[in-house]
């Protein structure tokens, strides 16, 4: 683990170049980029890249649509991700998502609505057993001048679900608790989510900016459920990762 944190080090540091803004007015809206590596890519509790360096970038455009004092949303991204699929013995090399919504701030409240997909480029056509996409809402609430925030997520799927083992399907939830704090030199998150069936997981997560780069360092325990999708494996196990994200 200490290898893959320093080499993360060493690949950032190729990305340390001062930006005037981190984002980009166009047609009325705000078009931004990210591009990073994560030491591990764990998501939900789950590896997603056979514990290797994983490589991303993506874009999001948003534009504000004033009558509704909202701020619609598009997005898109991609990141090194590997597996096989067991029932036909393909793999993939990358994870592609995409995503739409929109985002009003009532007060110390804010609510964001949306819909995602996930795809697995590499799976022949007629095995995309893997490819997925869930309707998602989360709500922030950050108190005026505080340095903390609470948090709350649910997502469901809109694609009954991944193929398991007996070849079956079926809709999946998962939900999430959050508090970020504000220590001033670095920030925290802690959080704990549910995936329905699967994975039971906690993270602790120490955030730091420098020199134009964002540092995640976090703690993530997953605890593994009975039933599972055909890929994943029984039990409990704990993760450190570094994910490092620059942003232009």
């Amino acid at each position: 683990m200490n290898k893959k944190i320093l080499s993360l080090f060493f690949a950032l540091s190729l990305l340390t170049t001062q930006t005037a803004q981190s984002h980009t007015e166009i047609l009325g809206g705000e078009l931004e980029f990210n591009v990073g590596i994560a030491s591990n890519y764990v998501n939900r509790g789950v590896e997603q890249n056979q514990g290797q360096p994983a490589p991303f970038a993506g874009a999001d455009f948003s534009y504000p649509i004033k009558a509704l004092g909202a701020n619609v949303y598009v997005g898109t991204w991609i990141s090194a991700s590997h597996g096989v699929n067991t029932s036909a013995g393909q793999g993939y090399t990358k994870e592609w998502d995409n995503y739409i919504g929109i985002k009003k701030t009532i007060d110390i409240v804010t609510l964001d609505i949306g819909y995602a997909t996930f795809s697995y480029p590499g799976l022949y056509d007629h095995n995309l057993s893997l490819n997925n996409a869930e309707y998602y809402a989360k709500v922030t609430i950050a108190p005026d001048k505080k340095p903390y925030t609470f948090g709350a997520a649910y997502s469901l799927d809109d694609s009954q679900g991944v193929l398991n083992d007996n070849g079956q399907r079926s809709d999946r939830f998962y939900y999430e608790f959050n508090a970020t704090y504000d220590f001033g030199p670095v920030q925290s998150k802690i959080s704990y989510g549910v995936w329905d069936r699967d994975t039971n997981t906690s993270t602790v997560t120490l955030s730091k900016e420098f020199v134009g780069i964002n540092f995640d360092l976090s703690y993530i325990y997953a605890d593994r459920a009975k039933e599972q999708t055909s890929q994943l494996t029984q039990g409990s196990k704990d993760y450190l990762t570094l994910v490092a994200t620059k942003r232009f």
